[in-house]
């Protein structure tokens, strides 16, 4: 689960609009970490490369 800091003291008098804005960046955390989680270590491989041109990693193959 992710640890999400909050500014402000997170009380009553917090904005309205400031609590869904946190609300859905845990939210989309939240998710991201369990997406990341079901994945493979190849999927996590393929997913950190950040331009089409870079280094991918493979397995070596059995012969």
């Amino acid at each position: 689960m992710a640890s999400v800091a909050k500014p402000g003291d997170g009380g009553k008098d917090t904005d309205p609009l400031e609590q869904t804005v946190w609300k859905a960046m845990t939210d989309v955390t939240r998710i991201s970490q369990e997406t990341v989680s079901k994945t493979g270590m190849f999927i996590r491989l393929e997913v950190v490369r950040t331009e089409e041109y870079q280094t991918k990693y493979v397995p070596l193959e059995i012969y």
